[in-house]
């Protein structure tokens, strides 16, 4: 026979249970680096450096780049930008010990010169991913300016430092 403290604490368990497992999911998310600049190789290829930080694979990439010119009143769009080669599907799990470092991707990219026409256009990329253990999605957004007010660029010519660093060598 049931009795109503063992009821009590089957259901006590099972919410606690419950809250357990919510916290690990809530815990268990991609931790990802995106480059504050982007990287000119002096030719003709532009990247955009995106580290894997997590113990886990990511799964389901999705990522855009396009260009905006920015108005007065707003902002109005110009163009997407493809990527130089096809998309890639996953990112490997973060190791210290993978000296290839196959948790850093470079997304190459040919960008038009009409996004380079005028001083207030800026790139913006987009990445989404999914955790594989958790399938919990991430969505990052990074603005790169043409041209800054104060002076300078988001665009930066060299190549990007290998392993876990998004700084770029001059």
């Amino acid at each position: 026979m049931i009795t109503s403290v063992n009821l009590f604490i089957g259901i006590v368990s099972g919410i606690v249970a419950s809250g357990i497992f919510f916290l690990t999911l809530l815990l268990v998310r991609p931790k990802i680096t995106v480059s504050n600049q982007i990287c000119y190789d002096g030719e003709s290829l532009y990247r955009i450096k995106v580290v894997n930080r997590t113990k886990a694979m990511l799964k389901n990439l999705n990522y855009t780049l396009q260009c905006y010119e920015t108005r007065g009143d707003g902002i109005f769009y110009l163009k997407d930008i493809k990527p130089y080669r096809e998309k890639e599907f996953y990112i490997d799990k973060y190791d210290r010990k993978d000296e290839n470092a196959s948790y850093a991707i470079r997304f190459s990219y040919e960008i038009p010169e009409e996004c380079f026409l005028n001083d207030t256009n800026k790139l913006v990329f987009t990445f989404l991913a999914d955790h594989t253990y958790s399938n919990t999605s991430v969505c990052i957004k990074k603005e790169y300016f043409i041209k800054k007010e104060g002076g300078g660029s988001d665009i930066v010519t060299g190549i990007f430092e290998t392993g876990l660093s998004t700084k770029i060598l001059r």
